[in-house]
């Protein structure tokens, strides 16, 4: 994206990566292999970053505008389109949706809370009751001999299952959502 854009975003745009790697060497190494040069590269290494920012996630993005404000925040696949993104903040536009710092506070209708798109209520027993099938789904993939051998000569084969919950103290109810992020690149 900024080999691509670097005349229209001038220095308006900066990517930087703060890499989670072991070593600042496999940093380097990880950039030359997938000619990342363009991006400034970091390397977290004993920083607590990730805690200070709660980065719970790889990958994860904040997306900062024009007065140094997080403008988004959290996985890449939260955003439909994050060069429009990088676009409308170079324009000093603020960003909308889940995950922005201008999100708006869900309506409240009748002294309740409205459930945002996307999520449901939660009852506790069904959810132990779904992380209990999840976990053993995902045990039995790690024993899948046909899958293991499908994922040998990928970069990257994974899948995070992200379960966000939150709390309507006015309802006394928790609603939550699962988001399934998988990322397949390779032969």
């Amino acid at each position: 994206m900024l080999d691509k854009r670097a005349s229209d975003w001038g220095s308006k745009v900066r990517i930087i990566g703060i890499s989670i790697d072991q070593t600042k060497e496999s940093v380097v190494t990880h950039c030359e292999e997938k000619k990342w040069m363009s991006i400034e590269h970091y390397h977290r290494g004993e920083s607590d970053c990730s805690k200070v920012y709660s980065v719970n996630g790889v990958p994860h993005v904040m997306l900062i505008d024009m007065q140094g404000n997080i403008a988004f925040k959290g996985h890449p696949a939260n955003r439909e389109d994050l060069e429009k993104d990088l676009d409308a903040l170079s324009r000093g536009e603020t960003l909308t949706g889940e995950g922005c710092g201008s999100k708006k506070e869900e309506p409240v209708q009748d002294g309740a809370a409205e459930i945002p798109k996307g999520y449901k209520e939660l009852d506790s027993a069904v959810l132990s009751s779904e992380i209990t099938t999840l976990n053993t789904v995902f045990e039995d993939f790690t024993k899948d001999e046909e899958m293991i051998k499908l994922t040998e000569e990928m970069d990257r084969a994974f899948c995070v299952l992200v379960l966000q919950m939150k709390y309507s103290p006015k309802t006394g109810n928790y609603i939550g959502k699962y988001d399934n992020y998988r990322v397949l690149s390779g032969p």
